[in-house]
């Protein structure tokens, strides 16, 4: 798949300059945590080389998975410290993003896009889905973290909204004439997201702040990610408006904050998903009256959470089993340093 070089690489600069520090705060991460970022990226790019896909594509796509490992970082080095971070970060891009990317966007060998003809325009199982599966398995208990500033959370949301931008027109391959419709649907959708997310924070703790508009603006946008071209203007705004709604309680249910990436970054996604199946393409069910669709975008959904899930368990039960290994090794070296006669 070819593109335009100087969108393809404009889009990366936007992604990591923007999404990165953007996602990056959605996990709680911070500048400390910019290896793990920089190790995903690389391997992305790599494996996208590796595979034979034209560079600047591999670049673009190196920096979108940057943008989704970055909101975990924080829950990774959370559980597996610093270094286990380090590693686990190419591991699961190399076995998560970069299988879903090939299912999803090779349109001639892609399990889900071939085979199924599931549609997911501009990543929303890469940006949404993956990194709220894996933050949910990764989540620990931490100390309360300080209420953030409503400019602060405006600013988070402004990154996450160039950084979708530039996934939306850099996902196009070409600036054309789809580029107006692709920001509209961004706009529509970050709209009906603020609605919605306000509007639950009212049900459920009977009170508003500025803030919390912030992010239904990041829920709704990404729930454009899916279906921006398929879906009209008034299908967009709703379904925003939905994923915002849940997207508010699963957060506020689940209390931890970076299992709370659930509902700000993963039912957004997967209604959006599930939404290109419902009226998406032509092919959607209310178009042709046809489930093929729908069930292509839920399969999406269902091999995304368990790919995701899978490997992050299985990452999390190795570093359980090593620090379980280590420790009694590390219990004798203590016993030993404060023996009668140790130096």
């Amino acid at each position: 798949m070819d593109g335009d070089p100087i969108l393809l690489f404009a889009g990366a600069v936007v992604l990591l300059a923007t999404g990165v520090p953007a996602f990056l705060a959605l996990g709680g991460g911070g500048v400390r945590d910019l290896p793990i970022v920089g190790a995903a990226a690389v391997t992305a790019a790599l494996g996208w080389i590796l595979l034979g896909w034209a560079g600047p594509v591999a670049v673009f796509q190196g920096a979108m998975a940057s943008v989704s490992m970055a909101a975990v970082a924080a829950p990774l080095r959370a559980r597996l410290g610093r270094a286990g971070a380090v590693v686990a970060a190419p591991i699961l891009v190399a076995l998560v993003l970069v299988p879903l990317g090939v299912a999803l966007f090779d349109v001639r060998s892609g399990l889900l896009a071939d085979r199924w003809g599931a549609l997911d325009f501009a990543g929303a199982a890469a940006l949404g889905l993956v990194p709220a599966v894996i933050g949910a398995v990764m989540a620990a208990p931490a100390p309360a973290s300080p209420q953030t500033s409503s400019a602060r959370r405006w600013a988070v949301a402004a990154g996450v909204l160039a950084a979708i931008a530039a996934a939306l027109l850099g996902s196009e391959l070409v600036l054309d004439d789809a580029a107006p419709r692709l920001i509209l649907a961004l706009l529509v959708g970050a709209s009906g997201g603020a609605v919605g997310w306000v509007l639950a924070s009212v049900l459920l703790v009977h009170a508003v702040r500025v803030g919390e508009a912030a992010a239904g603006v990041v829920a709704g946008a990404i729930s454009v990610l899916a279906a921006p071209l398929w879906l009209d203007a008034q299908t967009i705004l709703v379904i925003a408006l939905l994923s915002a709604l849940l997207g508010r309680i699963v957060a506020g249910r689940l209390g931890r904050r970076h299992a709370g990436l659930v509902g700000l970054l993963g039912v957004p996604a997967a209604l959006g998903l599930v939404a290109a199946g419902v009226n998406g393409d032509g092919r959607g069910l209310l178009a042709s009256g046809q489930t093929g669709l729908v069930v292509a975008q839920l399969v999406t959904v269902a091999v995304t959470v368990a790919l995701s899930g899978g490997v992050a368990l299985v990452i999390r039960g190795v570093a359980r089993w090593v620090r379980l290994r280590r420790a009694p090794d590390d219990r004798r070296r203590g016993t030993a340093e404060h023996a009668p006669g140790a130096r």
